[in-house]
C-alpha cells in the first residue's frame, strides 16, 4: 500500500497500540531480510514493538541483521529451539503481543512508508477488528512488478478464506 497521508497528525497515537510480528526461519533470503528490515525502520516511530519469532536455528547473520535495524527498546524476540513452521511462529507471537493491533509481514516484505498509520487510522475510524492491503509483488515468476488485490468486501473476504 502507498501512503499520501501526512506523518504530522498531531492526534495520531498508534504508538502505544501496534506490534509488528516478522517470523524469520533459516531458509530466509539473508538480502530480502535486510531490505525488510531496513523498510521496517521508517516505521519503528509508530510502533511499540517489533515481535521477531526466529523459528528454529538462524544463521548469525540473520541474528545480527535484526539487532543491527531493530533497536532494543522495541525488539521483542522469541526463539524456537527447532522449526516449528509459519503458524505456530505466528501463533507465539500472537500470544506475546499486548497492543490492540498487530501488523504481521514477511522477511521478504517491504513495508511502504505510512502503512502503520495508514492502517491504524483506518480500522481505528471503522471500528474495524482486521485490515489487509493490496500486494507489490516483484520477481520470482514475474518479470515486472504485478499488483495482487486482495477482496475488500465482506462477502468477498468470506468467499477468499475458504481457499
Amino acid at each position: 500500500m502507498i501512503s499520501n497521508s501526512s506523518i504530522t497528525n498531531n492526534n495520531w497515537s498508534s504508538q502505544d497500540e501496534v506490534s509488528i510480528i516478522l517470523p524469520i526461519y533459516d531458509g530466509d533470503d539473508e538480502v530480502k531480510l535486510e531490505k525488510c528490515l531496513n523498510a521496517l525502520v521508517t516505521e519503528l516511530k509508530y510502533v511499540k514493538e517489533v515481535i521477531i519469532v526466529l523459528d528454529g536455528p538462524v544463521t548469525d547473520t540473520k541474528l545480527q541483521l535484526v539487532h543491527d535495524f531493530i533497536p532494543i527498546n522495541k525488539l521483542n524476540l522469541l526463539k524456537f529451539k527447532e522449526n516449528r513452521g509459519l503458524i505456530a511462529a505466528l501463533n507465539y507471537a500472537l500470544s506475546e503481543v499486548n497492543t490492540k493491533y498487530a501488523l504481521r509481514i514477511d522477511s521478504d516484505d517491504m513495508i511502504c512508508p505510512g502503512r502503520v498509520m495508514d492502517q491504524y487510522e483506518y480500522v481505528e475510524k471503522r471500528s474495524l477488528d482486521i485490515c489487509s492491503s493490496y500486494i507489490q509483488q516483484e520477481g520470482g515468476y514475474f518479470s515486472k512488478p504485478v499488483i495482487r488485490k486482495v477482496p475488500l468486501e465482506h462477502e468477498e473476504i468470506i468467499r477468499f478464506m475458504r481457499y
